[in-house]
This record gives C-alpha cells, sequence and structure tokens, in this order.
C-alpha cells in the first residue's frame, strides 16, 4: 500500500466539524434493537431453551448483547475462517453470505467523515440528524487512500462496538479479491488509525450480513 495519508499529522488538509460527539443526535445512525431473531428460519438454536429478550430500557447494554447473541445462534459470530459450508460450490451456489471485514461503530465512521469534510446532514435546527450516506462516503475515501476496493455492510447482529462492517471481501469473491497477508496487515493498520479504533477488538473476521 503505497499511499497514506494521517488523520494526526495533517487535519489543516481537511474541514473539521464543529459539533462535539456530545452535541450530534444519532437517530438516524441507530438500529433498532426490536429484532425477532428467534423467526429467523435457518436459526440453529432452539427458541424454548432461550431466555427472553429483555427490555431494553430495564437492562444494561452488556446484559441484552449477552441474551441477542444467544437468539442469533451461530449468525451473530465473529469467525476466524470462512466455514467449508458457506463455500459456493456448484452442488451449493447460494450459500448465506459472509463477508470478511473490520467491525466499526457509526460514530467512528461519521467522525471520519466529519473530519474529512465529507459529512452530510438531513434537516434543520433541532431535527437536524446525521446523514446515513456519509458512513458510505467515508468508506470510500478508505478505499481511495488504500487502493482497495471496500464497501459499507450492515452485520446480522448489531451490537454497540459493531454497527457496521467494512467489507473487504466476501465468501462469493474471496477466491479473485483476497490479498495478500501483508498488504491486509497494512490496510488494517491503517485503517484503525484512521478510524481510531481499538486494535484488539477490530481485526478482520467473517461475519454474516443482514440480508
Amino acid at each position: 500500500m503505497s499511499r497514506s495519508t494521517s488523520r494526526d499529522a495533517n487535519a489543516g488538509l481537511h474541514k473539521l466539524g464543529t459539533e462535539s460527539k456530545e452535541e450530534r443526535p444519532r437517530d438516524l445512525l441507530m438500529l433498532n434493537w426490536d429484532l425477532d431473531l428467534d423467526s429467523d428460519s435457518d436459526s440453529d438454536s432452539g427458541s424454548e431453551d432461550l431466555p427472553p429478550i429483555p427490555d431494553p430500557t430495564k437492562v444494561s447494554v452488556e446484559e441484552l448483547e449477552r441474551v441477542m447473541t444467544l437468539h442469533a445462534g451461530p449468525y451473530g459470530q465473529a469467525l476466524d475462517s470462512l466455514p467449508a459450508e458457506y463455500d459456493p460450490t456448484p452442488e451449493n451456489p447460494k450459500p448465506r453470505r459472509l463477508v470478511y471485514g473490520i467491525p466499526v461503530t457509526t460514530d467512528a465512521l461519521f467522525d471520519y467523515a466529519e473530519w474529512a469534510g465529507l459529512a452530510q446532514y438531513v434537516g434543520r435546527g433541532t431535527w437536524k440528524r446525521p446523514n446515513p450516506f456519509s458512513l458510505d462516503k467515508a468508506v470510500d475515501l478508505l478505499s481511495d487512500y488504500c487502493r482497495f476496493d471496500m464497501y459499507l455492510k450492515t452485520p446480522y447482529l448489531y451490537l454497540s462496538t459493531r454497527h457496521c462492517i467494512i467489507e473487504m471481501w466476501n465468501n462469493y469473491n474471496y477466491t479473485t479479491c483476497q490479498t495478500d497477508a501483508q498488504f491486509l496487515a497494512e490496510m488494517t493498520r491503517f485503517i484503525q488509525s484512521e478510524l481510531r479504533l481499538d486494535v484488539a477488538t477490530t481485526q478482520p473476521k467473517w461475519f454474516f450480513v443482514a440480508e
């Protein structure tokens, strides 16, 4: 990866946002926890053995996400390798889609878009909200810097630390799009640095996505 930028070294190249993170409303960037994961016809978990999904207003985020992860079954997990049953074959041409990429929050992406002068809003005054398309612009900018096509995907299971996945490749195109280990490591470090991500919790993995 020959081209690089430094978010900290030369912020003057970009237009800085004026709203603090605390002042910025997030309604349009947050997904709804009101999901009926038990109704997923592909779920391998027996719903009769699972605890009920609690009221989000009455439990901690940690407890809510623990139960939601149980209900999501295998589809809520981050995987180190692609399971053989999801590798398309003539006998299995359309398996459920997985993407390989980096988990991120909408905050991290929108802050990056705002720093780069790419953030957009909808509404005015008290109704002013971040435009979700700003998140795609942030990923497009990262793609340009890395000279590698990346896309924004919604994970099957939304968690407080995993709102989106920056897709590098998926189970349908990895044989032609997968890069070498050194370039992947450089690209990962660059994205983590630009978005100011926690290195330990944002390593690229395979994720099931919403379909």
